[in-house]
């Protein structure tokens, strides 16, 4: 079953783990049937946000069906600014990525509302947020929980918000969350698969607030479009959740 994956990254992990190439991912792409893929960059994320992004830009222009996330560190709002106006104005740039673990705050922290009340305004681009329900990176607060998020999808209505690997371990919030707000969405990917959160969130939510990730390079792919595969819901709420969902919100 074909499908667009709206969760993957760009780059070298401190972990583990295999550093996969462009033509690594492109191979996986295509074995796995991925039509599409948004990436985001782990430079970025990690250690320089501009040099990430900019290095991310030039990575996916020779490739039609790569797309990217351009990300911010809201410890450096007006940084954050200009690259958001840099790169959204690119239909290669099909959203922005915020990790409130490595910023070190929240999405609804009062430091961060303006920046996301202009995303809101003046850009008609999804927001994928990190999101996991326990401290993570060294904090001892949890900056990436299922209800942070909703705190600001309420008092944004019109902000589209994908809660980046539907809350890890605390998915059951992630879903609660989804129901409050019609502009939260759940994407697949963690580090784990358990087998019932796919139909589960399906049973709360219906298919159409759904979508695919993998997590590559930083997950197994394989395993992630199983989860969905295997879950215990029809086969046209698996095409939504696989495909046509991400076509619709993104717009690719």
């Amino acid at each position: 079953m074909k499908c667009i994956d709206v969760h993957c990254y760009y780059g070298k992990w401190p972990f583990p783990i295999r550093d996969m190439s462009i033509p690594d991912m492109l191979a996986t792409m295509e074995a796995l049937d991925i039509e599409k893929s948004i990436l985001m960059s782990s430079r970025a994320i990690l250690y320089d946000f501009i040099a990430g992004n900019r290095e991310l830009a030039e990575i996916i222009k020779p490739h039609p069906n790569l797309y990217g996330y351009v990300y911010i560190n809201l410890n450096y709002p007006e940084a954050s600014c200009a690259q958001i106006d840099d790169y959204l104005a690119s239909d290669r740039f099909v959203g922005v990525k915020y990790h409130g673990g490595y910023s070190g705050a929240p999405i609804c922290a009062p430091q961060n509302r303006p920046i996301f009340e202009r995303i809101a305004e003046e850009y008609d681009k999804p927001v994928l947020v990190h999101t996991w329900g326990v401290p993570e990176h060294g904090n001892s607060l949890a900056h990436s929980l299922p209800s942070q998020v909703l705190e600001l999808a309420q008092e944004l209505p019109n902000l589209q918000l994908v809660m980046g690997h539907m809350g890890g371990p605390d998915w059951t919030s992630a879903i609660a969350a989804a129901k409050a707000a019609p502009n939260l969405y759940l994407d697949t990917c963690a580090s784990y698969a358990d087998s019932d959160k796919v139909a589960t969130a399906v049973s709360a939510l219906g298919a159409d607030r759904i979508l695919f990730g993998s997590s590559m390079t930083e997950n197994n792919p394989y395993m992630q479009k199983a989860v969905v595969l295997d879950a215990q819901i029809s086969v046209a709420s698996k095409e939504k959740i696989l495909y046509s969902n991400a076509r619709r919100i993104f717009g690719i």
